[in-house]
Order: structure tokens, then sequence, then C-alpha cells
């Protein structure tokens, strides 16, 4: 039985043959699992097969990674098209519609698995680089800093309303010691008396 490496080889080659339009691909998968030892008796033929053989083996690797990178242009399109399709949707709903779902869903949330990857989260040097970016970014600061303007604002009316009320309040107070007659009559030393 081969191995892995022969059977890559022998793929190669097949993918190779066919790439180039040899019809003769099913005899080089074969001719690379023939033991070569006894054609090596043969120096001009072996080496005129090794050439091609890894010829067409590195054409065929080439069009394995082609092929791989097609599929997965193909397998990420056909996934997008079944998200975005209303079948899946349908789906979804009818799921989550399912009596069993929300059973299962509450054992989950009450599961003690849970709680020990919450903790584990909650624990991880990745959450505190988190918290820091967000503790030192320049949009908490701002935030902050709008929130001080604005509240040192309304601190500020407030101040400014009470000391008016306290003003009124005095002023109310003072007059109402100063007898009547005082109030209206122009100070003592002023002109025209």
């Amino acid at each position: 039985m081969p191995d892995n490496q022969q059977r890559n080889e022998a793929r190669h080659l097949a993918l190779g043959a066919a790439a180039r339009g040899v019809d003769f691909a099913s005899g080089a998968v074969r001719l690379a699992f023939v033991p070569l030892r006894p054609l090596s008796r043969v120096g001009p033929v072996r080496r005129y097969a090794t050439q091609h053989a890894t010829a067409l083996a590195a054409s065929g690797a080439v069009v394995e990674r082609r092929l791989l990178d097609r599929a997965d242009q193909l397998a990420e399109h056909l996934i997008v098209r079944a998200v975005d399709s209303p079948a899946t949707d349908r789906i979804v709903r009818s799921v989550l519609a399912a009596p069993g779902v929300e059973l299962a869903i509450t054992r989950v949330l009450e599961s003690e698995l849970l709680d020990a990857t919450t903790v584990r989260f909650l624990q991880s040097e990745e959450i505190e680089q988190v918290i820091e970016r967000i503790a030192h970014g320049p949009e908490l600061r701002a935030a902050v800093a709008a929130q001080s303007a604005g509240l040192a604002d309304m601190v500020a009316e407030e101040v400014r309303g009470r000391s008016t009320a306290a003003d009124e309040t005095a002023e109310r107070l003072a007059r109402s010691m100063i007898p009547r007659r005082w109030r209206h009559a122009p100070p003592a030393g002023a002109a025209g008396t």
C-alpha cells in the first residue's frame, strides 16, 4: 500500500497530466507507484521519465492549490448565500419556536459550565487588556469631559439660581429692618438736602 507521500505525488502527477491535457493520466499515476529500480539500469529512460514526472507533479501541485483556493471561494460564496437566504430565516424561526429550544437555552444559561466560562473570561488577560484600552482610550476621556462639562454647567446654573434667591431674601430681610420712611429718603449728606 502506498504511503502519503506517494499518494500526494501520484495525485499531483495525475493533476499535472490532466492540466496539460495528456490523456495518459492513468498511466502516469500507475507509473508513480511502479518502483523505478528496474528502470534504474536504463539511465536515459529513467532521466527522461523522472524529468517529465517531476514537471507533471509540479504542475499538478499548482493545479491542486488553485483548485483548493477555488473550492474555498465557492464554499464561502455558498455559505454567504445560504445565510442570506429567506429559507435560512424560516429555518431559524422554526427552530427557535420549537418548545425544546427554550428549555435547552435555559439549561445552558443555568449551567455551571457557563458560570465557569464567565469567570475564566473575566479573569483572562485579554479582557484586562480590553478594559485597559477602554479606560485609557480617547473616546472615554472625551465622554467623561463632555459629561463633566455638562455637570459643571448644571451645578453653576443651580448655584446661580440659589445665589439670586438668597440675594433677594437678604434684600427683603434688610428692607424689613429699615423703617419705611428711610427707604425713600435721600441719604444723609446728599446734594439737595
